[in-house]
């Protein structure tokens, strides 16, 4: 009986490599449909896609990331925020986006888009994060100029938070199902709240000639500074 035991031990053992081969792919495609929080590469994070991702060092691939936003904003309102991952080498994308206030703390709230492509992933020391989803990773899609992009909400704070900071890292995988030959791209906006409204001086005229004479029922023009908060609105949609 104990030579029989003795010689079921290394059977058993076969088993551990088998185990972790079985794991791998899992790990291997985890962060697909949403990486961990804190992974912006900004100066508030300790995180990076290329933790998990390997390839070119952090912005040196042939590609890009962006961040496109309304250069001010307004207390309350909600602003489109863009973020477009430039790379002609690659066919699947990534993102995760932070919004801080310039002492690190959350400003506004983030809020995802209706095209199933962008999602909210757990918070880290009360900051929010929006990353792609498995279905935004947009698998087999190639940069053929115009990047790839992700477009979302951003709700500024109710009250004036002053400079607001935007960070983003862009994943640009191969799509090889391995976290191999991937490259990584980070950047960072800043957005400032809007003054207060200013009309010019003789900045309100006839809309038809844009002279001074204004009759009753007529449409005027008002020419000044802050006058919107940015958002493009056309009649009757406003």
């Amino acid at each position: 009986m104990g030579r029989d035991m003795d010689e079921k031990l290394p059977r058993r053992n076969l088993w551990l490599p088998l185990l972790l081969a079985l794991l791998a792919p899992i790990l291997v495609y985890a962060y697909s449909s949403g990486p961990p929080p804190a992974s912006t590469g900004g100066p508030f994070d300790n995180g990076i896609c290329t933790d998990c991702h390997t390839g070119t060092p952090v912005n040196t691939g042939s590609g890009s990331v962006r961040i496109t936003t309304p250069p001010y904003y307004s207390a309350g309102t909600t602003h489109q925020i863009t973020v477009t991952v430039f790379d002609p080498a690659q066919q699947r994308w990534g993102f995760e986006l932070s919004a801080r206030t310039l002492d690190a703390k959350q400003a506004g709230t983030l809020i995802i888009g209706d095209d199933g492509f962008t999602q909210i992933v757990p918070s880290k020391n009360g900051i929010q994060y929006i990353a792609q989803t498995l279905t935004g990773t947009q698998f087999g899609k190639r940069d053929t100029g115009n990047g790839v992009s992700f477009t979302f909400t951003w709700q500024a704070p109710d009250v004036s938070a002053g400079p607001v900071e935007f960070d983003a890292a862009g994943l640009a995988a191969n799509g090889d199902f391995t976290v191999s030959g991937d490259h990584t791209y980070t950047t960072s906006l800043v957005t400032q709240p809007q003054g207060p409204p200013s009309i010019n001086s003789g900045g309100i005229v006839n809309n038809a000639s844009y002279t001074s004479s204004l009759a009753p029922g007529s449409i005027a023009a008002i020419f000044g500074f802050n006058l919107s908060d940015g958002t493009v609105c056309v009649s009757p949609n406003c």
